[in-house]
């Protein structure tokens, strides 16, 4: 898809389509797109520096959209001028759903904010509710039947226009972020975080939990006029679908596009394991595609070290440690006996060797395969270790908040600090041998060691972008780092030198692997996972399975 739109980069935060040609998007400073060919080139409307939630059309000439600070924007000419409402209020607003007629309509907003109109947009009028909760989104049927939900699992009908409305129990204390309603207003349902799914046959008078098969925050809901289908979309590119009213949900886009933070391949990179968001672990073997694994957790994993082919730890959110021993097929939960945050794991070839590092200056270190992990003591526990990485099984390093950095050459019996020439946060680490190293962090700084650390110099990059993730082949000639923005910097003569690249993705990258001077990948945001076989002069985006079903 072709888009011609202002030479700034905004976030979109509404979308609303007419019919297979005409729709509109709205978001960050006003910004309002238009397209009129089914999508193939937008263009921009509008004159707002307000940003903008939700929009939404009659017909292909009447429309609304609401937004920061009482905002409220009407157009009766498809878009091509847009005039500013009077709304009495300074109240962000987040929802906004007219009647078929497009007479009768509801925006909604912070601190409990709902607004009526009744003469098709021209004047609004503020109607008193029963809650001070956000209110997210709103759905006006007929007959004056409107629905609306918010913060803390609120869910407000009314049945007379909005003269008064009732506040209905959900068993639920989660945000609500979407509502849906069949065109009889009998069935409804609505969405929200950690996967929440509610569903109603009465008018939204009683509600009861559905299971909806994922964890994803979820953001809006879609029906069908008679209920036959529902589609509820969310966080992680969650799409998920109902054909039996809500009994049943089932995924239709299942773990594609969870930001990726760990990453290994193996040489040749026909193998390999990722993780990310949500306890998302993808394999690949034998060159396939990428596919998912069942990690069993939806805490968010960091990192992947595998010892084989066959045997690999994970670890993440607030202790997370996993281990599998049969190619990913099962992955089991160890403890760890800490609850911080870990950020990184290196585990050594012999399967029962490993280092896990996190928040709190917390190392901890397996010698039996994980069966027990031990705590060793670090120099101090005021910042949070962000990688670790050793050359064998004796000389490691450790990299953290505040120009961190701490050593070790007895395998992590004891651990010293080191200087590492600044403040500035290194948020990772490669061990190229026993006496040089690598790290990279915030401001673009990379930093090097070539006598174990004695001394730590500081080069002048080429970006001032954050930097993620360091990698370099075993001769420590070729590296490449990456980080925010789409940030690359590759150096073919062991660090002397460094020249800014991108891949083209505009995401923010969080893991390179260098394979070779020509064998690198990368991944990062939305489940970005790239190769190149040229030494990164192109990049191959991967998908991995499961795809849409059909």
């Amino acid at each position: 898809m072709i888009c011609t739109i202002a030479p700034r980069s905004v976030n979109l935060q509404g979308v609303c389509l007419v019919d297979e040609m005409h729709g509109w998007a709205v978001g960050d400073g006003g910004m309002i797109l238009t397209a009129a060919d089914g999508g193939s080139r937008w263009h921009t409307q509008g004159d707002t520096d307000k940003d903008l939630r939700m929009v939404c059309f009659a017909d292909t000439e009447r429309g609304w959209t609401a937004g920061r600070d009482g905002t409220i924007l009407h157009t009766t000419d498809g878009g091509r001028t847009w005039e500013r409402r009077a709304t009495g209020t300074d109240r962000n607003l987040y929802g906004v759903s007219f009647e078929p007629s497009g007479r009768t309509g509801w925006a909604v907003g912070a601190e409990g904010t709902v607004l009526a109109t009744d003469d098709g947009g021209a004047t609004w009028t503020r109607q008193d509710t029963p809650t001070r909760q956000t209110l997210t989104h709103v759905h006006a049927g007929t007959d004056g039947a409107a629905r609306l939900v918010g913060g803390a699992g609120t869910v407000l009908t009314t049945n007379d226009a909005g003269a008064t409305w009732q506040a209905q129990a959900t068993g639920v204390e989660v945000p609500l972020r979407g509502v849906a309603f069949t065109e009889s207003g009998r069935h409804g349902w609505a969405v929200g975080d950690g996967g929440t799914v509610l569903a109603t046959e009465d008018g939204g008078a009683s509600w009861t939990h559905r299971s909806a098969g994922v964890v994803d925050n979820l953001k809006a809901v879609w029906a069908a006029p008679d209920g036959s289908q529902v589609y509820a979309v969310g966080d992680g590119s969650s799409v998920i679908a109902t054909t039996d009213r809500g009994a049943t949900w089932s995924s239709r886009v299942a773990g594609t596009g969870r930001n990726l933070y760990g990453a290994h391949l193996f040489p040749g990179g026909r193998d390999g394991w990722v993780v990310g968001d949500g306890g998302t672990v993808l394999a690949r073997r034998d060159g396939a595609r990428w596919v998912p694994q069942p990690s069993g957790t939806a805490a968010n994993l960091y990192s992947v070290s595998p010892a084989d082919r066959s045997t690999a730890w994970a670890v993440g959110r607030a202790g997370t440690i996993l281990v599998t021993r049969d190619t990913g097929t099962t992955w089991a939960r160890q403890t760890g006996g800490s609850t911080k945050d870990l950020i990184e794991v290196h585990v050594r070839p012999d399967a029962l060797t490993a280092w896990a590092v996190g928040d709190g200056g917390t190392v901890l270190a397996t010698t039996d395969g994980g069966a027990t992990w031990t705590h060793q003591a670090s120099p101090h526990q005021d910042c949070g270790l962000w990688a670790v990485d050793f050359a064998d099984g004796a000389t490691g390093w450790a990299v953290g908040t505040g120009g961190t950095v701490f050593a070790t050459t007895d395998g992590g019996a004891t651990w010293t600090s080191q200087d590492s020439g600044g403040e500035d946060d290194l948020i990772d680490v490669h061990a190229v041998d026993q006496r040089t190293a690598w790290a990279v962090g915030h401001k673009g700084v990379i930093a090097h060691t070539r006598d174990g650390g004695a001394t730590w110099r500081r080069i002048n990059g080429p970006t001032r972008q954050n930097l993620t993730a360091v990698h370099f082949t075993p001769d420590g000639r070729t590296g490449m780092a990456v980080g925010r923005s789409d940030t690359a910097v590759l150096t073919l003569d062991g660090g002397l030198t460094w020249t800014l690249t991108a891949t083209g993705t505009g995401v923010s990258l969080w893991n390179v692997r260098v394979l070779s001077p020509e064998a690198l990948w990368i991944i990062g945001d939305e489940g970005t996972i790239l190769s190149t076989a040229d030494g990164g002069t192109t990049w191959e985006q991967h998908f991995y399975s499961p795809e849409k079903d059909t």
